[in-house]
C-alpha cells in the first residue's frame, strides 16, 4: 500500500514538473519568433504616372526603405495621382490624412513666400547648381520654413528643365509666344515668369491639362520631355521648343503627423534613404531622358534649340522684384554657387 501511493505521487511530480518545463519551453519559442507585418505602414503619393522617372524613384524608395528597416516600415506608392493632384496631396499632408507626397517645390510658396525664389526663370544653370543650393543653408532653411503647415521635407530632387510645348509651331523668340495661353503650375512666381517671358500664364492643374488643349482652351503647356511623354501631351501639343526656364525642383514631404508617430530610428532611416534618393533619382532621370526624347520625336514631336537671352532678359527683372521678399543675401548666395 505504501509503495503504491509513493509511486504515485512520483508520477505526480514528474508529471508537474514536466508540464512547467514544457511551458517554459514553449513561453521561449514564443518569444524568438519575428513580428507580424510592419511596424509602421505609411502611404507615398505622386500625380506623376509610373513611366516617369520621379514616380519609378518613389517605387525604388520604398523597397530601399523597407530593407534599411529590416521590414518595419512598409510604404505603399500610389502613382498616376491615384490619391490626388499635387495641391490635394499637399492639403492631406497638412492635416493628416496623406502621409508623403513626392511634389514640385512652386506649391510651397503658399506656405512661405520665400519659396518663390525656386521658381524663378533661369535660376538654376545645371542640375548641379541646383543641387549646390538646395543642400547647402539656403534650402535647409526653406525646408524649415514650411514646418508649421504641417509639413517636413525629406529631400530635394531633380526635375528636370521645363520648356515650352505649344500646338501650331514652334516658339524660336519672345515674340512667338505673343497671345499664346500657356498652362503653368498654379504658383505666382510661375505665372509671372510665363507672363514676362511674352506669354498668357494659365495656372491649371495637371489632369484638366489635356482636355484644354485638345478643346483650344490652351495653346501650349511647358515641362520636360519626360512629363510630355508620361501624360502623352505630344497628342495634342507637337511642338517642343527648349526655352529651358524652369528649374524648380521637386520634393519629398512627409506629414509632421505621420513623422511624430514614428520612432527615432525609424525617422533615421528615412532621412538616410532620403538622402541617397536624390542620387537615385537623377540617376533614373539621366537614363530615361535621351530615350524618351526619341520616343517623342518617332511618334513624330518636333524639337528646336531656343537662344534662351532674350527670354532671361525679359524674365531677370522678377529676381529683383523678389529680392525684398527673399533677401538679396540668398540671391548673393545663389549667383556665387552658380560660378563654383
Amino acid at each position: 500500500m505504501k509503495k503504491s501511493k509513493m509511486l504515485m505521487l512520483t508520477m505526480a511530480a514528474v508529471f508537474l514538473i514536466g508540464t512547467i518545463l514544457a511551458g517554459c519551453g514553449g513561453q521561449k519559442t514564443s518569444t524568438q519568433q519575428p513580428a507580424a507585418g510592419p511596424k509602421y505602414k505609411l502611404k507615398l503619393a505622386t500625380q506623376l504616372p509610373e513611366s516617369h522617372p520621379i514616380a519609378a524613384a518613389a517605387i525604388l524608395y520604398a523597397k530601399k526603405v523597407k530593407e534599411k528597416s529590416n521590414g518595419e516600415i512598409e510604404i505603399t506608392v500610389f502613382n498616376n495621382g491615384t490619391l490626388g493632384q499635387e495641391r490635394d496631396l499637399v492639403e492631406g499632408m497638412k492635416i493628416g490624412t496623406v502621409d508623403m507626397a513626392n511634389v514640385n517645390s512652386a506649391l510651397m510658396t503658399s506656405f512661405a513666400p520665400r519659396w518663390q525664389v525656386f521658381s524663378l526663370p533661369y535660376l538654376f544653370q545645371s542640375e548641379e547648381h541646383m543641387y549646390k543650393v538646395v543642400n547647402g543653408p539656403i534650402g535647409q532653411q526653406l525646408f524649415k520654413e514650411i514646418e508649421p503647415s504641417g509639413l517636413k521635407g525629406l529631400a530635394y530632387q531633380w526635375s528636370g528643365f521645363r520648356s515650352i510645348t505649344t500646338k501650331k509651331g514652334p516658339v524660336n523668340v519672345p515674340e512667338d509666344l505673343k497671345g499664346l495661353k500657356i498652362r503653368t503650375m498654379p504658383a505666382k512666381t510661375m505665372v509671372d515668369g510665363i507672363n514676362a517671358m511674352g506669354g498668357i500664364a494659365t495656372p491649371m492643374d495637371q489632369g484638366a491639362v489635356y482636355n484644354a488643349l485638345q478643346s483650344g482652351i490652351l495653346d501650349g503647356w511647358e515641362n520636360n520631355p519626360a512629363t510630355v511623354l508620361s501624360f502623352k501631351m505630344n497628342e495634342v501639343c507637337p511642338y517642343f521648343s527648349y526655352t529651358n526656364h524652369f528649374a524648380a525642383p521637386n520634393i519629398l514631404l512627409i506629414s509632421q503627423k505621420s513623422w511624430a508617430k514614428l520612432s527615432p530610428e525609424a525617422q533615421k532611416v528615412l532621412m538616410e534613404v532620403s538622402a541617397e534618393s536624390q542620387k537615385d533619382e537623377s540617376e533614373i532621370f539621366q537614363k530615361t531622358e535621351k530615350d524618351v526624347v526619341e520616343k517623342l520625336k518617332a511618334a513624330g514631336m518636333k524639337f528646336n534649340d531656343v537662344n534662351t537671352t532674350p527670354f532671361f532678359e525679359r524674365a531677370k527683372p522678377l529676381w529683383k522684384s523678389l529680392e525684398e521678399v527673399v533677401g538679396k543675401d540668398t540671391f548673393d548666395e545663389i549667383e556665387k554657387l552658380r560660378s563654383k
